[in-house]
């Protein structure tokens, strides 16, 4: 290959994958809180069942192209350890982490993620899957981090008992690939002609609702989830204090013409109701709309006794890729939240429908 075809495929993977090397113990530990089984190698030898030893390089010898982390049994170790990497930064986004490996005997690897005192189970590979002779590529998507909180990826081995007993791991990387990396319309990933031809080809089978949106709330929520909201004849209603929530959804909105959140509401003077949105696969909301300046900048508090209808624009969300909508609603302790209907509106107040991941 060339150095000109060289630096043109660099170029062209380079808008594919951000990735974030986390070790591959080429110049030590990277800082990882490393403890017995687990160690620091550039050889390890493994017996044959025969009980000798070799130190050629054999499918009983285990390299790599430096040093590796591993983790090998012998008389009297600690079957069980964990090695915690350094502080993973904070991401909106989903992302992806991979990491070579090998495994032979009784040895099993858990791959946890930490964050604060939480922890999330990513992969397991157990003794009933094959053993790995030589390296083995292997990738796991984990969840975006919402905070700066310590956050650590954990490599916890298990049954590491006798010699024969080995975990390997080797070119640990995060990577964000840059499908999950768009946050709305600036994104070159969603091309809106390529957009628009799919609605076209959709619009035979698209409902002429909006049915991630779309509820009158006579007897079901539809399809929207809630949390600390109470199902009554022809409403939903929030009297306890505290927070309430429904979430849509995914839903794609109209890129051809401006959208409306149309909202039947009765609600105290004490309570605040807000609309968020969220991309797919991010933890950030995003306000659209808070009633709270709209209680502020009302003429009177006798015009927002009883139902009120409320129209929302969308236009500080992004059109053509799906999103969640989040309402939200702050109650005290003698106060109320209520909602008849929600729709999904146009200009003219005529429903509408929409795209449907």
């Amino acid at each position: 290959m060339t150095p000109f075809n060289s630096m043109l495929l660099f170029f062209l993977l380079l808008p594919i994958i951000q990735c974030l090397e986390l070790c591959t113990f080429n110049e030590g530990t990277c800082e990882w809180d490393i403890k017995p089984p687990w160690n620091v190698v550039s050889l390890a030898i493994l017996p044959r069942h025969s009980g000798f030893l070799i130190q050629s390089k054999t499918p009983d010898v285990i390299t790599s192209d430096g040093p590796f982390l591993l983790a090998q049994g012998k008389f009297a170790s600690i079957p069980s350890s964990r090695v915690i990497s350094q502080r993973i930064s904070k991401s909106d986004h989903m992302r992806i982490l991979s990491y070579r490996y090998q495994r032979r005997g009784k040895a099993t690897l858990r791959i946890i993620l930490k964050n604060g005192t939480d922890e999330i189970l990513l992969d397991t590979i157990s003794q009933n899957e094959l053993e790995r002779n030589k390296w083995h590529r292997r990738s796991v998507i984990f969840p975006p981090i919402p905070s700066d909180d310590q956050t650590n990826i954990i490599f916890e081995s298990d049954n590491i008992q006798t010699s024969e007993d080995v975990i390997a791991v080797d070119e640990i990387d995060v990577a964000t690939p840059a499908n999950v990396m768009w946050a709305g319309q600036d994104s070159k990933f969603f091309d809106e002609e390529d957009i628009r031809r799919r609605e076209i080809r959709r619009s035979s089978k698209v409902s002429k609702v909006c049915s991630p949106i779309s509820c009158s709330f006579r007897s079901t929520l539809c399809s929207w989830k809630s949390s600390n909201i109470q199902m009554l004849p022809n409403k939903i209603v929030n009297e306890a204090s505290g927070e309430s929530v429904l979430t849509s959804t995914p839903v794609r909105l109209s890129i051809d013409q401006s959208s409306f959140i149309q909202l039947q509401m009765f609600d105290s003077q004490g309570s605040i109701t807000s609309l968020f949105y969220r991309n797919i696969g991010s933890m950030n909301e995003n306000i659209v709309w808070t009633e709270e300046k709209s209680k502020i900048d009302s003429e009177s508090s006798e015009t927002r006794n009883g139902w009120n209808r409320i129209l929302i624009p969308l236009e500080s969300i992004p059109k053509g890729i799906p999103v969640i909508l989040i309402i939200k609603s702050t109650t005290g302790s003698n106060d109320f939240v209520a909602f008849s209907s929600i729709d999904l509106v146009d200009k003219n107040q005529k429903t509408m429908s929409c795209g449907i991941e």
